[in-house]
């Protein structure tokens, strides 16, 4: 039993790492996707203003 529930810990553990590495890769695409969109708005008023 002792070695069930330890197991169990160690399973619980690995899924939270888990679910932060996956929320880390989300928060890094949204940053490029911000970086992208930002330099694309960036260009289009460079672009108006010629």
């Amino acid at each position: 039993m002792v070695f069930l529930t330890g197991f169990r810990k160690h399973d619980r553990i690995i899924k939270s790492i888990n679910q932060i590495k996956s929320s880390k890769e989300q928060l890094r695409e949204g940053y490029l996707i911000i970086q992208v969109a930002f330099s694309y708005f960036k260009n289009r008023l460079e672009f108006n203003d010629v």
